[in-house]
């Protein structure tokens, strides 16, 4: 016998299973759908602002990467800017030194010449004199021991090699006062040839007359005057000419 529906039980049964249906999708789906819906929303939340985190992240280390950049700019900038100070300060302190070094040394040099001045001025005459004074005596001992004879025979060469116009000059002098003096320290031990010398050298006649004096201030010499004119070498002039240079050494000239 061919299974009979019963239809009331069917239709009881599609009931209970819609009822059963929308029960479980009111009661049980909905909510589990909804917090399906909320975890995935939350996740994604997260996610949205995990990545909103991470971008800002990047731009806080972006903008941390900009500052130290400025900073490390700066930095450089400064250290330069203080070196170039302290370089300038330095050079400026230096010259300053420099400066007031050369000062104290040109303030100190200048006591020095002052000082060294004022002990040549008091110092150097006395020494000078002293000097010429020995030298003096020297010479004057010498030519008593027979320097004298020497002087005369130098300054005979020294007259015959004057120039003609010289000699022409002093005779013309000679033959016009009619005298001519030789002047000597010492009397002469050979005066009658020192005339002869003269007479002939100078072209003298006998009215022309020669005289000798003696006069120790020549100093180992002989000099020849007439009129206007003399002629005259000695000792005494080379030591004037050393009196003046030992004088400039001694002032340190």
């Amino acid at each position: 016998k061919l299974m009979e529906i019963d239809w009331i039980t069917f239709s009881a049964q599609i009931v209970n299973l819609i009822v059963l249906i929308w029960l479980l999708k009111r009661f049980l789906y909905k909510p589990v759908l909804k917090a399906i819906d909320d975890r995935e929303k939350s996740i994604s939340d997260r996610v949205n602002g995990a990545k909103e985190l991470e971008k800002k992240a990047k731009e806080q280390i972006k903008d941390l990467q900009s500052k130290k950049e400025d900073f490390e700019k700066e930095r450089y900038a400064l250290l330069a800017k203080t070196k170039d100070e302290c370089e300038a300060l330095r050079e400026r302190m230096l010259d300053e030194a420099k400066a007031e070094v050369k000062l104290q040394k040109d303030i100190w040099l200048s006591d020095i010449e002052k000082q060294k001045a004022a002990f040549f001025d008091s110092a150097n005459h006395g020494v000078i004199k002293s000097f010429m004074h020995f030298a003096d005596k020297a010479l004057r001992d010498l030519a008593e021991s027979g320097l004298e004879k020497q002087m005369t025979e130098i300054f005979k060469n020294k007259i015959a090699a004057l120039p003609a116009a010289d000699k022409k000059s002093f005779t013309e002098n000679a033959n016009e006062s009619g005298k001519v003096t030789v002047t000597t320290t010492f009397a002469l031990q050979n005066a009658g040839e020192t005339e002869k010398f003269i007479r002939d050298t100078f072209n003298l006649g006998n009215d022309v007359r020669i005289c000798f004096e003696n006069n120790e201030q020549l100093i180992c010499g002989i000099e020849l005057s007439s009129k206007e004119k003399s002629l005259s070498w000695s000792m005494k002039e080379h030591l004037n000419q050393f009196k003046a240079e030992l004088k400039s050494a001694l002032s340190g000239e």
